[in-house]
């Protein structure tokens, strides 16, 4: 068995779930489970999410595939199976497998339910026709999916009961066909027109060169699986065309996550972050200007670094004053951070996220129209920072990540995050604030001069030594 992981977001933050619940409610996820994830130790804790999202008026559909069991069982019986997945051609007695295994499952699953107070129930929601023959080859009884019964599948969600659907599709006369989980999993979504689709695997998630892709717009995905499938895992092309596929018939959203992962569901649905990968169809982060009904988030953006006094604790009449000038960046619809975009002075304010969250393409994108608002005269996106162009009097300050915010009447916040940030390429006992002028008007200029510094050696809102090196690897952070 898999050993179990934990996963590193904490999902049973209440406050982090509350802000979900609204868009979430008596929508409808499906869910694709490989069978072998069904048989890992840590399906029972996945019961448990399954329960979680149920309490909050989620809908689930769930589909499972078998192809674990079917190899387990082939093994058992002394048997060759001619299909493990349902993409190759399946015959007789591989069909019979395939029915032994699933109907095994569907009841495990059903067992599970019933010791979480679920309600499930088995259908047979699946009309299939057999692939036939396809290049010269007869897929004997392989299927695919042709029609969903819609009517049936939502009146079993609209009574709070979870379907379960095996991979397994029959056609009007009664014959059985054994049918691509993935496959059907997108249809069922397409069909019931969901929420999400998650796709519960056995991998952390998509893995392209060996790295596991945590976002990727469906039209990137679609250009790798036309170019450079060679890239991607053999065995997850499937998933990675279906979640391209799903994303282009109107699923916003597609997850594939780690099933051993403990929590792990629940860290996807309910963080911004979340643990595998989320294949978008629209919009996934994004800068916008703040509005009124923003300024609850902002407070509570900016509190910590209010706390730590690296911002100054301004009231809720001032920040609703300059609402104008404040922009937030979301993630999935959710605040997570902003900045205040108004020139002091000779110095333009630098945008920045707190917790050093930085999104560089995005944020080229949006400055070149929103820059002039806060004096940015060139904005450049090299592969590894995101380089402001300011005034003469401000040229360069490398990577937003380093810095948690520049107040106009206070210090640049710079704790913490540069210690992190910085502190990979050179001393921090060497990086000292620069402060701007206490007061509009003051001639102070003694954070002015440092910033100008930067325009030589690449500072971060700080002076950094000119160390040989110093310039290369302050351009070269992480983005």
């Amino acid at each position: 068995m898999a050993k179990r992981q934990k996963s590193h977001v904490k999902p049973t933050d209440l406050r982090g779930i509350l802000q979900y619940i609204p868009k979430f409610r008596d929508r409808i996820f499906v869910i694709s489970i490989d069978g072998a994830i069904v048989s890992d130790e840590n399906f029972a804790n996945l019961l448990l999410d399954f329960a979680v999202l149920r309490s909050l008026n989620i809908r689930v559909a769930l589909v499972h595939g078998a192809a674990s069991q079917i190899a387990a069982l082939a093994a058992e019986r002394g048997v060759e199976p001619s299909d493990l997945d349902g993409t190759e051609p399946v015959n007789a007695v591989t069909l019979e497998l395939a029915l032994t295994a699933a109907n095994r499952l569907t009841h495990e699953i059903l067992e599970g339910f019933t010791a979480n107070g679920l309600r499930g129930v088995s259908t047979n929601a699946v009309t299939a026709h057999p692939r036939g023959i396809i290049d010269g080859i007869d897929y004997w009884y392989a299927g695919k999916a042709e029609r969903i019964d819609l009517g049936h599948l939502e009146g079993l969600l609209a009574q709070g009961n979870i379907p379960v659907i095996p991979p397994l599709g029959f056609d009007r006369e009664g014959n059985t066909y054994r049918v691509n989980s993935d496959d059907l999993a997108r249809e069922v979504a397409v069909r019931l027109k969901a929420t999400k689709l998650i796709y519960v695997t056995t991998r952390d998630g998509l893995i392209r060169n060996g790295e596991v892709i945590r976002q990727i717009p469906n039209g990137e995905l679609d250009q790798i699986l036309e170019h450079e499938p060679a890239s991607l895992q053999p065995e997850q092309l499937a998933k990675a065309r279906n979640s391209a596929t799903a994303c282009r018939a109107g699923i916003s959203r597609v997850h594939l996550i780690n099933g051993s992962v403990h929590e792990g569901l629940l860290a996807e649905v309910f963080s911004n972050t979340g643990i595998g990968t989320l294949v978008y169809a629209n919009e996934y982060r994004q800068i916008r200007p703040a509005k009124k009904n923003d300024l609850s988030s902002i407070l509570t953006l900016t509190k910590n670094a209010v706390e730590a006094e690296e911002l100054m604790d301004r009231s809720l009449a001032d920040i609703e004053a300059n609402i104008a000038e404040y922009h937030l960046f979301e993630i999935d619809g959710n605040p997570v951070g902003c900045f205040f975009g108004r020139p002091f002075g000779r110095m333009a304010q630098t945008p920045v996220f707190p917790g050093g969250l930085l999104w560089g393409t995005g944020l080229s994108n949006y400055l070149p129209e929103g820059g002039a608002q806060i004096g940015l005269s060139n904005i450049s996106a090299p592969p590894n920072a995101l380089h402001l162009q300011h005034s003469p009097q401000l040229r360069t300050i490398h990577s937003l990540a380093v810095t948690t915010h520049v107040d106009r009447c206070g210090t640049v916040g710079w704790r913490g995050v540069v210690r992190r940030a910085v502190g990979r390429y050179v001393s921090t006992s060497s990086v000292r604030p620069a402060r701007l002028p206490k007061r509009p008007g003051t001639q102070d200029l003694h954070g002015a001069a440092a910033l100008n510094r930067a325009a030589q050696t690449p500072s971060f809102a700080c002076d950094v030594p000119k160390t040989a090196d110093s310039s290369a690897k302050a351009a070269a952070l992480p983005d």
